[in-house]
């Protein structure tokens, strides 16, 4: 087996929203096993995010996963994740409070070709259980990713598409009304291999929000910049 540590730190630039540029950094420890062509693994993950100073949010996630050789350039994942996220400060509106412990169930295909090319196609379905009647929702979920080297040396170019459908369950404090949503984004990432253990991500990435409420309708555009160690 394998242990993996990795550490980033990030910057993210709301362009409707300065208030909210986020600093973050996430943490994480892998374990994975290679048997043949299975190839089980988990992780562990922490992430936190401060706006302005102060602390805006933290996660703890775990993710056991099944990885199996299926084709010759051809991998198939099967994964579980569970999240327990707090946000801060807390809501005066109870209803609207926002942490929550979600499961998700997912499974993707690696297509591997020439060049260190791939293509991934991904499925997911997400339960959120939050502390306020406003944020329990169930979401399918699906994104294609193509991955490939870029015109700089040591350097790979991601593209990635991806829907979400938000189902909520319960009617909206505010609007009296079931919230539905509909999510696009659209994300292009180049990474920039310092060295074997050390990475540079830009990240461009659109937000499309479609919702039934009007509070939640709207478009993002986001700018993010991270370093990445692995040990």
């Amino acid at each position: 087996g394998q242990f993996t540590l990795a550490s980033s730190f990030y910057h993210l630039a709301h362009h409707e929203l300065s208030e909210y540029d986020l600093l973050g950094g996430s943490i994480s420890v892998a374990y994975s096993m290679t048997e043949s062509k299975l190839n089980p693994s988990i992780e562990y993950a922490y992430d936190y995010y401060v706006v302005g100073g102060d602390q805006y949010l933290d996660k703890h996630s775990i993710s056991p996963s099944l990885t199996i050789a299926t084709g010759k350039n051809i991998n198939t994942q099967i994964y579980l994740l569970f999240e327990k996220t707090n946000f801060f400060p807390s809501p005066v509106d109870k209803e609207d409070d926002r942490d929550s412990l979600s499961g998700t169930i997912g499974s993707k295909i690696s297509i591997h070709r020439k060049n260190n090319r791939s293509v991934n196609i991904a499925t997911a379905y997400k339960v959120n259980n939050a502390d306020g009647s406003n944020w329990d929702y169930q979401s399918p979920q699906i994104s294609v990713q193509f991955n490939s080297p870029f015109i700089f040396k040591n350097s790979d170019i991601s593209l990635t598409a991806m829907s979400e459908w938000l189902w909520f369950d319960n009617k909206n404090s505010l609007y009296n009304k079931i919230r539905n949503d509909t999510k696009i984004t659209i994300l292009c990432s180049l990474i920039f291999h310092l060295s074997k253990n050390w990475d540079v991500t830009m990240s461009f990435t659109n937000v499309r929000s479609m919702s039934n409420l009007e509070a939640y309708d709207y478009k993002r555009h986001i700018t993010s910049l991270s370093f990445t160690g692995r040990f």
